[in-house]
């Protein structure tokens, strides 16, 4: 897995670029978002777009950071959410919990209406 990175303004933008997220790959980014918010970077956008697969374990990660993002009063948004894993955030009313976006660009945007 690859996670790309790279900061506008205030928002930590993550990209992962992985076909399947999986147990496999859960650990390394929740170390990394972890991180990187205690770090002080708290505003973060995760495109999740090249995502077709996903699993509890990843995301467990997410909320992982989730968690610490909101402790440090911060958020984390989704963006880029193909059908299959937009799927699975339905069923598991995670799309309920996280703010989700049809890209980065309204990501960033919705960050300025806070």
């Amino acid at each position: 897995m690859t996670i790309k990175s790279e900061v506008i303004d205030d928002i930590l933008i993550f990209s992962v670029e992985i076909k399947r997220a999986t147990v496999d790959t859960a650990d390394l980014l929740k170390e990394k978002l972890i991180k990187l918010i205690k770090e002080g970077r708290t505003k973060v956008i995760i495109d999740m777009g090249q995502i077709e697969f996903t699993d509890s374990s990843f995301l467990s990660s997410l909320l992982a950071g989730l968690k610490q993002a909101s402790l440090n009063d911060g958020n984390i948004k989704l963006a880029g959410l193909r059908p299959a894993v937009r799927y699975v955030f339905q069923i598991t009313r995670l799309d309920k919990v996280f703010d989700i976006y049809e890209n980065t660009a309204a990501a960033i945007k919705s960050f300025s209406k806070v």
